[in-house]
């Protein structure tokens, strides 16, 4: 297990980090320290994250992305986190895997 602070001064970016396993991994991040984007195309699921990390004294920070436009992905993080001066320095892409589990059953 990781030291609280391993994360301090450093931006996660969870993706789907409202619900289920991401807001588990979002807790946890912000438990080490990280500021937490949670992103996600529902804003009740980025709302529910943010205050489940501010619950138990994380920060977090919430802004809208699909992860299947690849476009809006790249400019997130090129551009700086949503009310941060630092860029994100590290992902957790769990929406982009759901993503691909049902792109890859959808029929062309």
């Amino acid at each position: 297990m990781l030291p609280a602070g391993t994360f301090a001064g450093k931006v996660v970016a969870v993706t789907g980090g409202g619900t289920g396993l991401g807001k588990a991994f979002g807790l946890e991040f912000a438990r080490l320290g990280a500021t937490v984007a949670i992103l996600s195309r529902n804003e009740d699921h980025r709302l529910r994250g943010v205050r489940a990390i501010e619950s138990v004294g994380g920060k977090a920070i919430q802004a809208p992305l699909d992860v299947r436009d690849t476009a809006g992905v790249l400019r997130f993080f090129e551009a700086s986190a949503p009310g941060e001066s630092a860029q994100a320095s590290s992902a957790v892409p769990l929406g982009s895997v759901a993503a691909a589990r049902r792109s890859s059953r959808t029929p062309p």
